[in-house]
């Protein structure tokens, strides 16, 4: 990622950004998620979706080791296809288990409802899918 582009990233996850050329996403998430597994890094719910969407994509991506080098590619199991669910008479907002210390929304509907639209990248509760034209704001309309 070159300087300019670096800069637009700031610190922002797979879950929030990834390179505007498409030709280079699936190497820079490979290479990022090497550099998490080599340092025993933690990333988020969303940002694990977003790799494996990725990564999906590319099946035949190298993962670099840490020598340097890289090692075989190894097949990633498809996801299994989440099951359609009545919608829940839950609140609109719901807190993950103890512990997780971030908030969940389910939809726009939701965030919504808990007063939190527009949601920003960044923002507790925040996800990718709600930022439908990719400029780190969602739930806008």
């Amino acid at each position: 990622v070159d300087g300019p582009t670096n800069g637009s990233k700031s610190d922002s996850d797979a879950a929030t950004w990834l390179p505007p050329n498409r030709a280079f996403r699936c190497e820079y998430v490979a290479l990022q998620t090497a550099v998490k597994a080599k340092h025993g890094l933690w990333m988020t719910a969303a940002e694990k979706a977003a790799i494996e969407r990725v990564l999906a994509s590319c099946p035949d991506q190298p993962v670099p080791d840490d020598d340097g080098g890289v090692t075989v590619p190894v097949a990633a199991k498809p996801a299994p296809k989440p099951k359609a669910e009545p919608k829940p008479e839950a609140p609109a907002v719901q807190e993950p288990a103890p512990g997780g210390g971030s908030v969940f929304y389910q939809n726009c509907s939701a965030v919504k409802a808990a007063g939190k639209a527009p949601i920003r990248a960044g923002d507790p509760g925040w996800e990718a899918k709600f930022d439908r034209d990719g400029d780190g704001v969602g739930c806008e309309s």
